[in-house]
């Protein structure tokens, strides 16, 4: 079975789509079981989204995003902290700034499953963390068909964990 590639020409869209893309297209191709062999020759590249957050109560978020991601920060400093997460590829820093955060000062955040077992399991993982969520499922949103489940961190910070079922 032959799959094309996606080109996109870094003119179109910047170095920085170029680069989603080219990711996009490394990680399609090692999902597929003629491809996986060929693609996991491949030097691997450290790539990996970075989110910066700030904060009002470091220790408060701290203490969220261990329990979050399963792990302690890589780094701390006075008022930063840095985790670096493998999976999903992670870099993300939490600033802590004077006054307080009120609410997130963007849309959310997410991270998209491969399935909705793994919502589910990621759903169940954070209650036994103590941490409070908001499942749904076959729901319509961004017009696919999804299952997913939402955590907010102490500064109003919106995750989703997600899978697409299909277009809706």
């Amino acid at each position: 079975m032959n799959i094309a590639r996606l080109e996109i020409p870094s003119v179109y869209f910047g170095p920085f789509f170029a680069e989603v893309f080219r990711l996009f297209e490394k990680y399609r191709c090692k999902s597929q079981p003629h491809c996986r062999d060929k693609c996991t020759e491949e030097k691997t590249e450290m790539s990996r989204i970075h989110i910066a957050l700030n904060t009002h109560d470091l220790d408060e978020s701290i203490a969220f995003y261990s329990k979050l991601f399963g792990q302690e920060p890589a780094k701390q400093r006075e008022r930063w902290v840095k985790f670096d997460i493998n999976e999903p590829a992670l870099n993300l820093t939490l600033n802590q700034i004077d006054q307080p955060v009120a609410g997130s000062q963007i849309s959310h955040l997410g991270i998209e499953v491969e399935d909705s077992e793994t919502v589910a399991a990621m759903d169940r993982r954070l209650q036994q963390l103590g941490l409070i969520t908001a499942p749904e499922t076959n729901t319509t949103c961004c017009y696919a068909l999804q299952d997913k489940t939402w955590v907010t961190d102490p500064n109003g910070h919106a995750w989703e964990f997600f899978h697409v079922k299909g277009d809706a």
